[in-house]
């Protein structure tokens, strides 16, 4: 894995209480955090150190700011019992554009020698109550080749993210990288129907046209079209299938061709993730899907204006597994 510019799509797919799935095209920065300031050399739009139009902000991401953030993502994988990374770090992220910047989810690959990754951190964000938390995950949960068992919980869910999806779920991770295209496939598995031989999603080849940024032909193997589980639509596994996201990009280089195209073919990037949050959002409310309250706010009625963006908290290392927080 290496640092460039990653485009894709990613897919949303719900399948109760009703069937609602969306796809949107998108791209992500890839930065080897080692190397930040020679991220964007000789450009006025892109910068890691002062602000632009693109800009990488220590402060958008976990860890102390006045601390590198490479060391930071190394303390964090060391405190949940893990060996320290010592190698490079590609962070997969959305900038900050145009002064705007929110991300659902950005990526930590902790690489070896070779570059391929052992260990991945997920920090996670919800709106509007900007609370983050990390998801700690080993290359051997996440590879279906090196999976111990298909149907483990690999992740137990700790921060709510939607306010239609209970926090009664696990998070199954399934990351394939190789070469430049990177697709992962995260499934929310209810805690009770874990046993029930859930067979593991697998990943079908399929050739579409690639995401356009700027009139490039471009190739991708996605899994758009994999099925969760083999069963019939009347098993008990069938019916378990609540919620899944696919994410399948294609890396370009760090070239000031491929970031200008970058940018006149997602100019509002950031902006378009929260307008896209948000309005998918209002179509569950219109289609009746019953709304789960904040469990840490239901209480306390409390609220929290937007924009606000809590220090992140991380899943420790238990019995090889993730699990949430005390």
């Amino acid at each position: 894995m290496e640092s460039g510019l990653y485009f894709g799509w990613v897919k949303h797919r719900r399948f109760t209480p009703v069937e609602h799935a969306f796809r949107y095209r998108l791209f992500l920065v890839g930065l080897d955090l080692t190397d930040l300031p020679n991220a964007f050399p000789g450009s006025w739009t892109w910068s890691a150190i002062r602000p632009a139009i693109a800009r990488f902000r220590r402060s958008d991401h976990l860890g102390d700011p006045q601390q590198p953030l490479a060391e930071s993502v190394r303390d964090m994988v060391a405190a949940t019992g893990r060996p320290r990374p010592t190698g490079k770090i590609l962070l997969l992220t959305h900038l900050r554009y145009w002064g705007l910047v929110f991300n659902p989810v950005s990526f930590y690959f902790c690489l070896d020698s070779a570059g391929r990754w052992e260990t991945m951190v997920a920090e996670v964000s919800n709106t509007p109550w900007g609370q983050v938390h990390c998801y700690v995950i080993d290359r051997a949960q996440a590879t279906a080749a090196e999976r111990a068992s298909d149907t483990e919980i690999l992740s137990e869910k700790v921060l709510h993210v939607s306010p239609f999806l209970s926090m009664d779920y696990g998070y199954r991770w399934d990351i394939r990288a190789a070469d430049d295209h990177l697709t992962m496939h995260i499934e929310n598995v209810p805690r009770a129907n874990v046993g029930a031989g859930i067979e593991r999603r697998e990943l079908a080849e399929q050739a579409e046209p690639p995401p356009n940024a700027g009139g490039a032909s471009q190739a991708e193997v996605v899994g758009d079209q994999a099925s969760v589980g083999r069963q019939s639509a009347g098993s008990s596994a069938s019916r378990s299938r609540a919620f899944n996201v696919t994410l399948s990009l294609q890396r370009r280089p760090m070239t000031r061709r491929w970031r200008w195209l970058a940018l006149l073919r997602f100019p509002w990037m950031t902006a378009a993730v929260v307008w896209g949050i948000y309005w998918q959002a209002l179509l569950l409310w219109w289609r009746k899907v019953p709304y789960v309250p904040h469990p840490g706010l239901r209480e306390t009625g409390q609220s929290v204006p937007f924009g606000y963006r809590q220090q992140a908290s991380v899943s420790p290392r238990i019995d090889g597994n993730t699990k949430a927080c005390e």
